[in-house]
C-alpha cells in the first residue's frame, strides 16, 4: 500500500511540474518613467501612464518598438527622445485622447522613425501633441512615419498638433485624417517643414495642414504632397533649398483671404517658374 501511494504521489508531482513549465511567462507591462534605452515588443502591453525622459542631447533615450505593440495610455515626453521602428512596428491604442505628449514645462526634442500608428477611430484623439509654455522650445521629427486615418482627433486640432513655437519636421511621412478632421494643425509662431510624404484630406473640411495666421515658417520639399493646405492670412510657403521641389510633388492651396479678380493671393515666395508649377488651388 505504501509503495502504491508513494506511486501515486510522485505521479502528481509530476503532472504539476509539467503543467507549470508549459504556463507562459507574464508579458511585462510598460508603464512609469523610462531613463535608458528600452525595447518594447509585442509581448509588452501598457497598463499605465508612461514618461520617457532623456537629458542629453547628443545621446537621447531610445525607445525600440518591435512589432506591434499596444499602448492604451499618454506617453508623455520630457528632454530629448527617440522611437525607432523594426519588424513593421505598429504603436497602437484602443482608448481615446493624446497619445504622445510633449511636456509643456520641459525642452523637448522628439525623433520617430519606421513607426505607423494606429487608433480607436473614435473622436477626441489626437496623435501627438506640442505646446510648449513660455521659456520652453520643442522640436518633433517624423521621419518614415504612418498616421492612419484610424485616429480621430477633435475637430480643430490636428492628428500632429504643434503650438506655441514649436517646430515640426516630416520626412517620408504619411498622414490621412478622416472626413472632417486636420491631419496637422500648425499654431501660434510655430513653424512646420514637410520634405516628401503624403498628407491626406479630401474634403473642403477637411484641411490636410492647417496654418494660423501667426504661425511661422511653412516650408515643403522634394516630393511633398498635400491635398489641402489651408494657409492663414498672409502666410506664404518656402521652397526647401537643400531639397527643392520635384517630380510627382503637389501642394493644393486653400486659403483663409479667398482671392478675387484684381486681387491675388500670394501663396509662395518663389519666383521660380519650375516650382510654381507644383502649386494650385484646392477648388481648381
Amino acid at each position: 500500500m505504501k509503495r502504491i501511494v508513494t506511486g501515486i504521489l510522485s505521479m502528481f508531482f509530476v503532472m504539476c511540474a509539467a503543467v507549470l513549465l508549459d504556463t507562459p511567462a507574464e508579458a511585462a507591462n510598460i508603464q512609469g518613467e523610462y531613463t535608458t534605452n528600452t525595447t518594447w515588443t509585442s509581448d509588452n502591453k501598457g497598463t499605465g501612464v508612461v514618461t520617457v525622459t532623456g537629458s542629453d542631447p547628443d545621446n537621447p533615450v531610445v525607445i525600440t518598438v518591435d512589432g506591434t505593440v499596444t499602448v492604451d495610455y499618454t506617453i508623455t515626453i520630457k528632454g530629448y527622445v527617440k522611437f525607432v521602428g523594426t519588424n513593421n512596428a505598429v504603436l497602437k491604442e484602443t482608448g481615446a485622447g493624446t497619445w504622445i505628449k510633449c511636456d509643456p514645462d520641459s525642452d523637448v526634442q522628439l525623433t520617430i522613425e519606421g513607426i505607423s500608428f494606429k487608433g480607436p477611430g473614435t473622436s477626441g484623439h489626437t496623435c501627438i501633441y506640442s505646446e510648449p509654455n513660455s521659456g520652453y522650445t520643442h522640436s518633433v521629427s517624423l521621419n518614415n512615419v504612418t498616421i492612419a486615418n484610424s485616429i480621430c482627433p477633435t475637430t480643430g486640432n490636428g492628428m500632429v498638433n504643434i503650438k506655441n513655437s514649436s517646430t515640426l519636421t516630416l520626412k517620408d511621412t504619411t498622414i490621412t485624417p478622416k472626413n472632417g478632421y486636420i491631419g496637422v494643425n500648425v499654431g501660434e509662431g510655430s513653424s512646420f517643414t514637410m520634405i516628401g510624404g503624403t498628407i491626406g484630406g479630401d474634403t473642403s473640411s477637411t484641411y490636410s495642414v492647417k496654418t494660423a495666421s501667426n504661425s511661422g515658417t511653412i516650408t515643403v520639399g522634394g516630393t511633398a504632397v498635400i491635398n489641402n493646405l489651408y494657409l492663414g492670412t498672409g502666410k506664404t510657403v518656402a521652397i526647401d533649398n537643400t531639397t527643392p521641389l520635384s517630380s510627382g510633388a503637389s501642394i493644393k492651396i486653400t486659403s483663409e483671404t479667398a482671392p478675387t479678380d484684381g486681387n491675388e493671393i500670394t501663396v509662395t515666395d518663389t519666383t521660380d517658374a519650375s516650382n510654381l508649377s507644383y502649386f494650385s488651388s484646392y477648388d481648381s
